[in-house]
């Protein structure tokens, strides 16, 4: 697992918090009971609805967490939008119940048949916010409005924790503020719950599929409400979960409560935003019923495998990268993150829907190393079956170098390709000093220190030449290499075509340089005509990655990490800065601060400086 470390990064205080904040919901599981909820009336120690839905302190995500841990809100910034109708063997429990969601803010309706007759409609209103205060650790609010029940309105609090991909632990204050329950005031409830994950502790990269938790209650009964009162930690009756998704889209729960010897099971069905689900319960006094629902979520669920409308990617290749992206400038150019270029492409590759990419190509302004990571991408992308079709008006050397990867190329008929090869020169300004009088003195550690040639020199020396020979010879190898792989070309044939350039677009096709001229608006036709299926769907890849990709794992803080450091811009003292008209500084300070956090950090095992 990577992550990165730079300006002001205190990773070692986060983990203390984390590890504090684990300590105390573990302590607070240890002297809970039993679950408040169940078979309680709905007013009292509850969040409302009487059949609620299957919800753990510590596994429940999403619309759902409002019924559970509302901390779980800030775990995903989406929108959500749930319809609830449980049903119960007497009348009087037939509720119904609407939530949505937008962000980390939630809010619910629950409306209750509270008497046989209907003369009496209850009401009750919850409003639900989650934040993220580290990484893996979230707090969350509730609170709930009341009509038409003789119960002050209420506030609870949650926290939940998720340290590890298999470990996630939650912790819920109900009724905070103790509200009156026909002039009784009553106790808070508190409830605490863990969720694991066995298989995720192995490689399997399915790890999320088992989820296995209990949760526990500590709360407090007034005999003056209930005939047999109780006190604060009477009894330790957990209520177990369990949830299996045996294959994507399919979600399987079971929950017991046993105290009430109550039995809870559900299936549900996603496809990519939306999930269908169906409940039962029954419990020892024979009880029975159910709940279904149906669940849109913006961010998206893992959906059943069936195979949809397979599409061709259309984007735009950028014409350079940054390693790192600065702040924001009016004045300044701001390139795309070669990681997160690089991270698309690797979507894509694992998109079984994704058939091929359509890719711009025009000229680019990267080095050769960011050259050869986007390439080597592309190349996985291909050997997973998937072509790549290339549209030009213009290339240069590295774009041509890019493009001859494609399957398919095509260049705009009045484009041209700029093939060439590389070369190095200097300016050398000795000469022109010499007839205006100006001496230069420069002290140089060796011959091949050439900073200063351009003031103490009138050519290129011997050993400035041979180190650029060397250097753009070996760059110069590794291009003419690129292309021959690409093309199947042999590296000869490469360099003898680098020679006879650059090329006009008629000339680069005589070349077979391309494989033919099109104008745009014959791009899209052309390239699903070639991949020989006319209902293969061209997606641009804006409306493509606003899509967001789905992860089921947990958080993981706390597992091993290889730490990215970036070194990027001028090297000076103080801390790193971005310029107004661009550039970055690298500032020793912040430099410093980034390296002995990832030093001090026990759960970074290695770093990486790029």
């Amino acid at each position: 697992m990577y992550f990165d470390l730079y300006a002001g990064l205190t990773f070692e205080v986060t983990m203390k918090r984390i590890h504090t904040l684990l300590v105390l919901l573990i302590a607070t599981l240890l002297f809970g009971s039993a679950i408040a909820q169940t078979n309680q009336p709905s007013q009292i120690n509850g969040i409302g609805i009487s059949s609620h839905p299957i919800t753990s302190m510590a596994m429940t995500n999403g619309t759902l967490a409002l019924w559970g841990n509302p901390a779980a809100l800030g775990i995903t910034e989406s929108f959500g939008f749930l319809a609830m109708v449980p049903s119960d063997d007497k009348d009087f429990l037939k509720d119904r119940a609407f939530a949505v969601r937008a962000g980390p803010f939630a809010w619910s309706g629950e409306y209750i048949n509270d008497v046989p007759t209907g003369a009496l409609k209850p009401r009750i209103y919850n409003w639900g916010m989650g934040v993220e205060l580290e990484d893996g650790v979230y707090f969350g609010a509730r609170y709930r409005y009341s009509k038409n029940i003789p119960q002050q309105n209420s506030w609870s609090f949650g926290l939940l924790v998720r340290p590890y991909s298999w470990l996630s632990v939650g912790a819920v204050a109900r009724d905070a503020n103790q509200p009156r329950y026909n002039d009784i005031k009553q106790k808070a409830a508190f409830d605490a719950g863990f969720g694991f994950r066995p298989l995720a502790l192995t490689s399997w990269k399915h790890g999320h599929r088992v989820s296995v938790g209990a949760d526990i209650t500590w709360y407090e009964l007034d005999s003056r409400l209930h005939p047999v009162a109780r006190k604060y930690g009477d009894k330790m009756d957990p209520r177990y979960h369990i949830e299996v998704e045996p294959i994507d889209g399919v979600q399987i729960l079971a929950q017991y409560a046993s105290e009430y010897k109550e039995m809870r099971v559900g299936i549900g069905f996603a496809s990519q935003h939306t999930r269908i689900h169906h409940s039962t319960r029954s419990d020892d006094k024979k009880t029975q019923g159910g709940l279904s629902y149906i669940l849109y979520e913006s961010d998206g669920m893992l959906s059943l495998p069936v195979q949809f409308q397979p599409k061709l990617v259309k984007m735009k290749m950028p014409s350079a990268f940054d390693d790192q992206q600065a702040s924001f400038s009016f004045f300044a150019q701001r390139n795309p993150e070669l990681e997160k270029f690089l991270e698309k492409i690797r979507r894509l590759t694992k998109d079984k829907d994704v058939k091929g990419l359509v890719l711009e190509v025009n000229e680019l302004n990267i080095g050769m190393a960011k050259l050869q990571a986007v390439t080597r991408e592309l190349r996985k992308f291909k050997a997973a079956g998937k072509k790549i079709y290339i549209y030009t008006k213009s290339l240069n050397n590295r774009g041509y170098a890019l493009a001859s990867l494609a399957d398919k190329l095509y260049i705009h008929p009045e484009g041209d390709i700029f093939l060439v090869g590389f070369a190095s020169g200097g300016l050398f300004l000795k000469g022109t000093l010499d007839k205006l009088g100006v001496e230069v003195e420069v002290d140089n550690s060796g011959p091949h220190k050439t900073a200063g040639n351009m003031l103490s020199e009138s050519h290129m020396t011997a050993e400035d030449r041979a180190q650029r020979e060397w250097l753009f010879g070996d760059l110069y190898r590794q291009f003419a290499e690129m292309i021959a792989q690409n093309r199947g070309w042999s590296v000869d044939d490469v360099k003898r075509k680098i020679d006879d350039g650059p090329y006009l677009a008629s000339g680069a096709k005589e070349a077979n340089l391309v494989d033919g001229t099109l104008y745009a608006d014959e791009v899209e036709k052309t390239f699903k005509d070639l991949y020989g299926n006319k209902k293969i769907k061209i997606q641009s890849a804006s409306s493509y990655f606003m899509e967001p990709e789905i992860d089921p794992r947990w958080d993981r803080p706390m597992e091993p990490k290889i730490a990215v450091v970036y070194a990027v811009g001028e090297i000076k003292t103080g801390r790193s800065s971005s310029g107004i008209f661009g550039g970055r500084t690298m500032g020793s300070e912040t430099m410093v601060k980034a390296i002995r956090a990832a030093r001090k950090n026990k759960h970074v095992k290695a770093i990486v400086l790029r």
